[in-house]
């Protein structure tokens, strides 16, 4: 598992090194906005910050279900298999390199916008001020170290079931649909027909608020709702991570 692991931290090394050189760049941006007092430094910075948290991970999860797609559609697929490697290795190590990187990620840009919005605060001369307007621009959610926990942890659990759902569909679309007019499309709908399903499912369990279907909202649920929104995305990836692994096994590695 380790070194299947290292392999595919190698597979999005390039994008990962985007997203970093990009949130350097912006980084460099705010503080000089801040320093020299340039309004319109402080919010490129700040807009370009917030497109790397959120288009930068979305990128990277986009980019693993590329490869995904692309080792199992061309003509070296078998090659996958060649390795001493089980089916549950090799997409356990996609799934545990995203979930690494979602982790490593947000753990980093939260602390990043908080050193920020200190730095801010203490420039303005008035951080309580500044946390008050960001309070009420996110609505309900509070920013205290409980509420942004259980932000993250949904954001984390969520997104993660939505990649591990994506991996299952590229493996149906390799195994049950490859060479089938419109493959590629089933997959798709079938991709979105799973995670809708459970955005119903989920928003009619009594725990409090739906989400969208079962996500945004979560977020400004009471917080113990909260972790059990977490469970349930962490049993769908486990559910799906396990269905994944054993079409590999039954219609891909023989």
């Amino acid at each position: 598992m380790k070194h299947l692991l290292k392999y595919e931290f190698r597979k999005t090394r390039t994008v990962k090194t985007a997203v970093l050189i990009s949130t350097c760049i912006f980084e460099i941006l705010f503080l000089l906005g801040l320093i020299c007092n340039v309004p319109v430094l402080l919010g490129t910075g700040t807009m370009g910050l917030s497109f790397c948290a959120t288009l930068g991970m979305l990128i990277l999860g986009l980019v693993s279900i590329a490869v995904l797609y692309r080792e199992l559609n061309s003509p070296q697929s078998y090659m996958l298999f060649l390795t001493p490697n089980s089916s549950y290795k090799i997409i356990g190590a996609k799934v545990l390199e995203n979930g690494i990187t979602l982790a490593v990620g947000g753990i980093c840009f939260t602390v990043l916008a908080g050193i920020d919005l200190f730095l801010w605060g203490v420039q303005a001369s008035d951080f309580p001020t500044v946390m008050h307007l960001l309070s009420d621009m996110m609505g309900n959610i509070q920013l205290n170290p409980a509420d942004i926990a259980r932000i993250l942890l949904v954001l984390f659990s969520g997104w993660l079931s939505v990649l591990t759902i994506a991996f299952f569909a590229v493996v149906v679309q390799a195994s049950l649909l490859n060479g089938r007019r419109f493959g590629g499309l089933f997959s798709f709908l079938l991709f979105l027909a799973i995670v809708v399903g459970i955005g119903i499912f989920i928003s009619n369990l009594p725990l409090g608020q739906g989400f969208l279907g079962s996500f945004l909202q979560s977020m400004v649920v009471p917080v113990s709702t909260g972790f059990l929104y977490s469970l349930l995305y962490l049993g769908f990836t486990a559910l799906f991570y396990a269905l994944t692994g054993w079409i590999m096994d039954k219609k891909l590695s023989v």
